[in-house]
């Protein structure tokens, strides 16, 4: 249950592609979702760590680089599949490109 608002996140990054018809390219649609889910997750850990005490900060930090391993793949599977289905190659390389929360957010705003 602790994974679903991630999945939830991750689903919508999915969702929010679904501009087109077609099929994208599975590999791109990967790497794109990776990184949205990735900066997203980035995100609100970082948020958490900071909030930490310095001497456990570290070990903090440790245990969310296991976690985001094992939530990245509760919904990727979907995400890549609408985005496959959206077809939207300028999202998915803005998606890729990111670097930041922020510019992922950007990527997925309704035009």
């Amino acid at each position: 249950m602790r994974n679903l608002p991630f999945a939830v996140a991750v689903a919508a990054a999915g969702a929010l592609v679904l501009a087109a018809c077609g099929k994208g390219d599975p590999q791109k649609c990967d790497a794109a979702c990776r990184n949205y889910a990735t900066l997203q997750y980035w995100e609100l850990a970082d948020a958490e760590i900071a909030r930490t005490a310095p001497d456990k900060r570290e070990a903090v930090k440790r245990q969310k680089v296991i976690d985001l391993a094992a939530k990245l793949e509760v919904g990727l599977d979907f995400c890549v599949s609408k985005c496959e289905a959206a077809n939207n190659d300028d999202q998915t390389k803005c998606l890729i490109d990111a670097k930041t929360a922020g510019q992922v957010k950007a990527c997925t705003v309704a035009e």
